[in-house]
């Protein structure tokens, strides 16, 4: 099982692999503006753009180039993540209606292999490995162990996290065939 610690300054998080297309400087504020630019043209509540940009993370995760979760707060985490030796089931994945459950799966798109994981603000900076995996296509399987984001929510500095605490989040990755 490979873990790492971050210290996250955005409400989003993602697992992606550093290949993915969506791995860009500048993802977040050019996707907060084209979802502004598209609420404006329906002539929307402006607060309604968090909605639509949350939308282009679902669509993103149906697309195989990443699985994306909301934070509450920013804050030092720790995210572990394990290959599995069996290969997925192949059952179609019913899609991700929202980017806010504690709990989900995608399939990924994996070119290099290198999947890592970070704050959506980090998009296109380079950024250490999580697990290196051989290059495929994987089920990405989320579980959020809820008390602990909690407890590392709003933690400064990576020195702030207790060592030994259970990670905030577990990534599993299952090949398909």
């Amino acid at each position: 099982m490979n873990s790492i610690i971050l210290r996250v300054n955005s409400c989003y998080m993602a697992v992606l692999d550093a290949a993915s297309t969506v791995n860009v400087d500048g993802f977040m504020p050019g996707h907060f503006s084209k979802a502004d630019a598209e609420i404006e043209m329906e002539g929307g509540n402006a607060a309604d753009s968090l909605y639509v940009f949350n939308g282009y993370l679902v669509d993103y995760a149906a697309q195989e180039q990443m699985l994306a979760w909301t934070l509450v707060f920013p804050g030092v985490y720790r995210v572990v993540a394990e290959l599995s030796p069996r290969y997925c089931d192949e059952e179609p994945l019913k899609p991700i209606e929202n980017v806010g459950h504690f709990e989900r799966e995608a399939d990924l798109q994996c070119p290099s292999g290198q999947m890592i994981v970070l704050g959506l603000n980090e998009l296109g900076q380079p950024h250490p490995t999580l697990i290196e995996v051989p290059p495929g296509r994987y089920r990405a399987y989320l579980t959020c162990n809820g008390p602990m984001a909690e407890k590392h929510s709003l933690l400064e500095e990576i020195a702030d996290y207790t060592e030994g605490d259970p990670p905030d989040w577990h990534i599993l990755l299952v090949p398909h065939k």
